[in-house]
């Protein structure tokens, strides 16, 4: 039990002498929102509404960007081609993240392979 006790002391005080450790804030500049489909449609409805809550909860305006053609794969290319970081999003659907990527031979159209979860 003294053990515990002495172990549970060193790590409060490890914990009170490093401090705290400070994030990086993000975003600092406007976010993208890329949809691999035409304005209008139900993608493109439902990005609206999430770039309206995301940009609530960020505090950071999150613009929709319309990129079609192509079956979706014009939009897909742009993000995956994006720097990974947190600033370029993807909303697609099965199209254009499952059956795209299986119908088509080109290795820059698989997002599995070459994009970044975020969160």
């Amino acid at each position: 039990m003294r053990r515990l006790l002495r172990a549970a002391a060193a790590a409060a005080v490890a914990v009170a002498l490093c401090g705290q450790a400070l994030a990086q804030d993000y975003p600092t500049r406007t976010v993208t929102l890329i949809v691999p489909y035409p304005p209008g449609g139900g993608v493109d409805a439902m990005a609206r509404v999430v770039a309206e809550k995301l940009a609530g909860a960020l505090g950071q305006q999150v613009v929709v960007d319309n990129r079609a053609g192509g079956s979706g794969l014009i939009g897909t290319r742009v993000v995956i081609k994006s720097a990974p970081d947190g600033y370029t999003l993807f909303l697609g659907h099965t199209g254009s993240i499952a059956i795209n990527p299986s119908s088509t031979p080109m290795p820059a159209s698989i997002p599995a392979r070459t994009s970044h979860p975020s969160g």
